[in-house]
């Protein structure tokens, strides 16, 4: 029988059949960043936790957003909800955990969606998604009144299209042709007897990366307490990434640039150093500030929050 912190690790999971959508569109670019549905969502629920939880919604103020189309600007009413999800711990009724998200949409409908995945999402469901990269389209048109996602022909990319697009263009998805290759490389340069006892592509899985590493091995005290530093360094950046992600007042953009593994995250993250701590280069960023940080953002300090998003826009801008 599964523990609860089994089920905990269950509902991190990758799910299949993900989803894409605009995050940020531009006149000259749209990045786009992978979802589930809520109706996965819920599956991944039964999944994990034996359909043992229970999700409740309380509506609360709406606001009028002013978006920019191309030609024109319009209103739209954005809803909020929140979602209470409860989850019955080691199938006791009188045992349970929740926790709360806070969703917003176009209607009450997606709005109660939107909610209950932020909700799901403190119980591990959904976190594979931050370690795709996000995927930038440089084309856009505008369809429906909006600029919209578009293909090299100036066909509108919404909702399935988009999906179907990003899907069948390898080089624009994570799993690029570039790892392909790589993987194709070592298979050709391995013999059987090599492939059954490699069954997976890590990072030593050839004899001249096994020997960087080994010329990569510290040589004295000093080096030694060096890179224990930076592993510790490392775990405070992963604690204040988990912080941003699960932060309800962040952007979804900024998530998305600051989970970016590629280049132009790793520009974007010296960005954010920059204008909050001083410092772009990471090995330049001390304890005292990561963990400065890490405070700031867990009491959602308004200054560090305008900081992430002035950075944000600035940064989008420059691309």
């Amino acid at each position: 029988m599964l523990t609860f912190k089994d089920k905990l690790e269950k509902a991190k999971e990758p799910i299949n059949d993900i989803k894409w959508k605009p995050q940020t569109v531009k006149e000259t670019y749209a990045l786009c960043v992978p979802y589930i549905t809520a109706v996965q969502c819920c599956k991944k629920l039964d999944d994990a936790f034996d359909g043992l939880w229970e999700d409740s919604y309380e509506p609360m103020p709406t606001r009028i957003d002013k978006r920019q189309g191309k030609t024109t600007t319009y209103e739209v009413v954005v809803y909020t909800v929140k979602c209470k999800l409860k989850i019955y711990i080691d199938n006791e009724v009188i045992n349970t955990l929740i926790k709360e998200g806070i969703g917003e949409g176009d209607d009450l409908k997606s709005a109660e969606s939107d909610a209950l995945k932020r909700a799901a999402k403190k119980f591990g469901v959904g976190h594979f998604l931050y370690e795709m990269e996000s995927v930038f389209i440089n084309n856009t048109v505008e369809k429906y009144g909006k600029l919209q996602p578009a293909d090299e022909n100036g066909n509108a990319l919404i909702s399935d299209k988009l999906t179907e697009y990003i899907n069948s263009h390898q080089k624009l998805s994570k799993n690029s042709k570039k790892y392909e290759n790589k993987q194709s490389s070592i298979e050709q340069n391995t013999t059987p007897e090599e492939k059954k006892q490699e069954p997976k592509l890590t990072k030593k899985s050839s004899s001249k990366q096994s020997t960087k590493e080994i010329n990569k091995l510290p040589q004295t005290l000093e080096d030694i307490l060096h890179e224990d530093s930076l592993n510790d360094k490392k775990k405070l950046f992963k604690e204040l990434e988990t912080e941003i992600q699960n932060n309800e007042n962040i952007d979804g953009t900024i998530i998305s640039l600051f989970s970016d593994r590629s280049d132009r995250g790793k520009q974007y993250r010296s960005s954010v150093f920059e204008s909050i701590l001083g410092v772009s280069n990471f090995n330049e960023v001390t304890f005292e500030g990561l963990k400065a940080v890490i405070m700031n953002i867990k009491k959602s300090d308004k200054d560090t929050l305008k900081k992430l998003d002035n950075t944000a826009n600035d940064f989008l801008k420059g691309l």
